[in-house]
């Protein structure tokens, strides 16, 4: 838990003094329970609790509350640019969005309606025992393995994978190939 929280707060570059956070996902899940509410009980950032996703609250409670980032899960993002323009599409305060799978088809447009400056996505799994993360910005993005990790402490690696088949591409040795990224 406090891996993960100190990981959140210094990769998004957090302050106490100056941010606060929109959660509207439930505290059972893994990104509202842990990305949503860990930052506030381990580093003071204040965050705004929903009890349930709402497309006409979301602007508005960022608005209400001043927050200036907000998380999302799966479909949310696409439901917000699925509703009607509204003034408070661009008068919230947020500059940063934290969560996964926003579709690449929606991204740009969903950043250039929203005025957002930042979308970062992060990739993991609470049983699972590896993360990536998207800090880039970059539409559609995988993430990145990083560098200052040695290999044998973070031994994960991004691979390439046939299209067609969605099987690993091996090389003559039977390994995986890693993707150029």
């Amino acid at each position: 838990y406090l891996l993960v929280t100190m990981a959140t707060y210094h990769m998004l570059g957090l302050r106490a003094d100056t941010d606060r956070m929109y959660n509207p996902i439930p505290l059972y899940h893994m990104a509202g329970g842990l990305v949503g509410t860990g930052c506030a009980l381990v580093k003071g950032i204040p965050s705004v609790l929903r009890t349930k996703f709402s497309v006409s609250a979301y602007w508005t409670d960022c608005i209400k509350y001043n927050c200036t980032l907000a998380q999302y899960i799966g479909e949310m993002c696409r439901y917000l640019l699925s509703a009607p323009p509204r003034p408070e599409d661009t008068q919230h305060p947020v500059r940063l969005m934290v969560g996964n799978g926003m579709r690449p088809q929606i991204w740009q447009k969903f950043v250039d309606r929203f005025k957002i400056e930042q979308v970062t996505e992060v990739y993991g799994s609470s049983e699972g025992n590896a993360n990536i993360v998207n800090v880039d910005n970059q539409v559609g993005a995988v993430g990145f393995v990083p560098s200052i990790l040695p290999k044998s402490l973070h031994p994960v690696a991004i691979i390439r994978v046939n299209p067609e088949t969605c099987e690993p591409v091996r090389g003559p040795d039977g390994f995986c190939i890693r993707a150029e990224i």
